[in-house]
Formats: C-alpha cells, sequence, structure tokens
C-alpha cells in the first residue's frame, strides 16, 4: 500500500505508526479472540471420551533461513485447529561441533514415522525411536527386548566420518532433544492410522496471512497463525459446491508431481469471514475503549531475544573502521 500511495502521491500514516495501532489494539484483539475460542474447543473436547489428535511442523520462513516455527495440533475428528505453538529457532545443527546433525536430519524425521506405522505397541514405539541414539553411532543392537536390534541389513561401513562418537557434544545435545520424557511420552501415544494431510492444507492457509518471503516480529507472526486457524476452523467443514441442476461440481487439476496425470478435486462453496466481523467488534467497542486489559494477555506471551542478540555486536565506529580498512588495501 505504501509504494501505491507514494506512486501517486498520497499521504498515509508511517510504518511506526501503524505498528503502535497494531501492538495497542489488532495484536490484542487477535489474541484474545483466539483465546476464547481455544477455550471453548477444549472445553468440548474435556466432555469426548476418545479424542483424536494429530499435529505437524512448518518453518515459517525460507527453510534456509527459517526464523521461526511453528507446531500445530488439529482435532482429525472436526478438521479444527485446536492449537498453536510458535518458537524461534534453536537449530543444533548450526552450533560449534554439532554440524553432523544436519546429515541426519531427515533420517531422523523418516524414523519416527517409521517407528509409528511399524509398531503395534506403545513400548515398542518407544523402544524404536530410542534406537536412534544406537544406531547414529553404527550401533544395531540394543537392550530393549521390545526392538532388540535395528531391522536394515547388517552392513560394514568404511566411511567413519558420519557416525555420532559416543560422548560428543552432538550426541548429548541430540539426545536431550529426541530422548527426553515429554518426547518419549508423546512418541508412545503416536497412531499408526491417522495422517495429517488435512494440518498440510492448513499450511496452505497460513501462507495467505504470512507470506514465507516476509519476516514479522514474533507477536505479529503469532497473530497471523492465530488469524489463520480462525479462518480455518469457519471453515474447515464447508459442503461441496453444487451446479444450477444440483450436480456436485469438480475441478480438473495436472499437478507437477504426477507428471502429465491429472487429479479431480471437490470444489467447496466460498468462504465465509465471520470472525473478521467478530473482531473488527471487538476491536472498536472494546479494546479501543480499554486497551489495558486486552494488554495483559499479550505482557503474558514469552517473546524470545532476536536471534542476532546471539552475537556479538560490534560498535558503529568498529564496523565502519573494519569497512574503511578492508577497502583502502587496494587491489593486488
Amino acid at each position: 500500500m505504501q509504494k501505491v500511495f507514494r506512486a501517486m502521491y498520497l499521504k498515509t500514516h508511517t510504518y511506526d505508526a501503524f505498528r503502535r495501532h497494531a501492538r495497542t489494539y489488532l495484536e490484542p484483539a487477535i489474541i484474545y479472540k483466539w483465546n476464547e475460542e481455544q477455550n471453548l474447543q477444549l472445553h468440548y473436547l474435556s466432555q469426548n471420551k476418545n479424542v483424536i489428535l494429530g499435529g505437524d511442523m512448518r518453518a515459517d520462513s525460507p527453510g534456509h533461513s527459517a526464523k521461526y516455527g511453528s507446531y500445530t495440533m488439529m482435532n482429525l475428528q472436526t478438521n479444527n485447529i485446536i492449537d498453536i505453538q510458535l518458537v524461534q529457532v534453536e537449530n543444533i545443527s548450526r552450533e560449534k561441533d554439532c554440524s553432523l546433525v544436519k546429515k541426519w536430519h531427515k533420517s531422523i524425521i523418516n524414523h519416527l514415522y517409521w517407528s509409528a506405522s511399524s509398531s503395534d505397541s506403545g513400548p515398542e514405539k518407544v523402544a524404536k525411536w530410542s534406537s536412534i541414539m544406537n544406531h547414529i553411532q553404527d550401533i544395531h543392537t540394543h537392550s530393549d527386548p521390545a526392538f532388540p536390534r535395528c531391522q536394515h541389513e547388517q552392513r560394514v561401513s568404511k566411511d567413519h566420518s558420519k557416525w555420532f562418537h559416543p560422548g560428543s557434544t552432538a550426541l548429548n545435545k541430540l539426545h536431550r532433544v529426541l530422548i527426553n520424557k515429554r518426547v518419549l511420552s508423546d512418541v508412545e501415544k503416536l497412531s499408526p492410522h491417522y495422517q495429517t494431510s488435512t494440518v498440510e492444507s492448513f499450511h496452505k492457509v497460513i501462507l495467505h496471512f504470512a507470506p514465507k518471503n516476509v519476516v514479522f516480529p514474533f507477536i505479529g507472526m503469532l497473530c497471523r497463525l492465530y488469524l489463520a486457524a480462525m479462518h480455518f476452523n469457519e471453515n474447515a467443514v464447508r459442503p461441496q459446491l453444487t451446479s444450477s441442476k444440483g450436480k456436485p461440481v469438480y475441478k480438473l487439476l495436472f499437478p507437477k508431481a504426477k507428471k502429465g496425470g491429472h487429479t479431480v478435486k471437490p470444489v467447496k462453496t466460498e468462504p465465509t469471514f465471520c470472525y473478521v466481523i467478530n473482531l473488527m467488534n471487538t476491536v472498536f467497542e472494546e479494546v479501543v475503549r480499554d486497551p489495558l486489559p486486552y494488554l495483559d494477555g499479550i505482557q503474558q506471551i514469552p517473546v524470545p531475544p532476536d536471534l542476532s542478540s546471539q552475537h556479538d555486536r560490534p560498535s558503529m565506529e568498529e564496523a565502519v573502521a573494519q569497512h574503511v580498512s578492508r577497502f583502502s588495501q587496494g587491489g593486488v
């Protein structure tokens, strides 16, 4: 909008003014409405005897420079988003002496899926998942009788550099992340029957609210995730569109993955935006009149320090001196 206004020589508010209004009115209203909706859903779930949840993680900025990661939990029986957690990257593979983790990243993810899909009981899932710590050290027999040895063909490795060494910094940090009590408790509950394809559909909705090529502040990113969840929940069970003759409407797609093949997809009715009207009412009728009670909700959210704070920041004088020194040496 700034580019359009600038081209037309029209005045508009500054970015700082927009951020001030967003922090004071918009973001508190979004967080308040999401918490209100989430509490209703959690109350509904607490009344049910059987609950089936599915979760998935995504990088909320380009993979090569990911700043945030969000984890979404969905009620697979209703396709409603139950919870979203936003975290700032803690990339072990970038830490000193931990570059080997990056090479094993995809294999660890595949192992988690295999542990759930190939097991008949919770203890077996935990035993298979825990075996990853031995496997990455080139150890393929395990002390847990539920999974005594790896099922792959036993081979003698000629490349010793790809294995983790006992007691190494990388192995110890990876063990704390993968084999802590909370993770093992979750692994034991993993289902081999249900998929998270609907969660991946929600991730596509997030792109409309938070494009990956734009980096947002932490609270701003969190609010955009909440907006995407409210939009998705309102439209999760839209009926299929029908023609004037009462026949269901489909569209023909040619995905790249099918390499010339096609797929048929049902056409849904147009989405609704009642959540926007509710948010606007909250902003103008409640938050604008007295924002203080709503600001408390934001202040209770722990905001991590910027990634740049993890690095030493030179003074401007030092940075300029180094720049001038480097470019004043001339060619050789």
